[in-house]
């Protein structure tokens, strides 16, 4: 048996608690690509938020490993985001085998006032909770995060434990 009953019961509550989670961000991208354009889908505005991280170019095949989504949706994506002049392609200089995308100055702006948005109605929605709450919540969730990007758990301390060979 592995566990306590008691921490058994927990991972219960967490695995369905991280259901919701990731249903209301389903949710949230979709309210998110719409408000930079009614047309905007998920997928695409994903694409605009991954390349905000890109302002130098981003290859379309770095976009798709870096989403791990199908080509032809990124492709969709990216074409949909060119039609409504949101992102550009032009030859990378050191490979001109290599088109590079990257943002309109119309994307940046569109997506400066959703970050405004959604920041102002993230803070509304912890308004009660106080500085030390939301830095534990942060903290927890960085802590969460970890655990899947690296594969080895994370102490409360934040130091690395590492996976337990099976």
């Amino acid at each position: 048996m592995t566990g306590r009953p008691e921490r058994s019961e927990l991972f219960e509550v967490v695995e369905r608690e991280v259901g919701a989670i990731l249903a209301r961000a389903r949710t949230a991208l979709h309210e998110r690509a719409t408000l930079v354009h009614p047309a905007l889908n998920g997928s695409a505005y994903l694409c605009l938020i991954t390349l905000r991280e890109h302002p130098g170019g981003c290859p379309q095949s770095r976009l798709v490993e870096l989403l791990s989504l199908d080509k032809a949706v990124v492709s969709r994506a990216v074409s949909d985001l060119e039609r409504l002049g949101f992102v550009v392609r032009r030859r990378d200089d050191r490979d001109g085998r290599v088109h590079l995308l990257s943002l309109t100055d119309a994307a940046w702006a569109r997506l400066a006032e959703v970050a405004e948005v959604r920041r102002a109605t993230f803070v509304a929605r912890f308004d009660a909770w106080s500085d030390d709450d939301v830095a534990e919540f942060a903290a927890a969730l960085r802590r969460y995060n970890a655990v899947f990007e690296t594969g080895a758990g994370t102490t409360r301390a934040g130091t690395t434990r590492e996976p337990v060979a099976t």
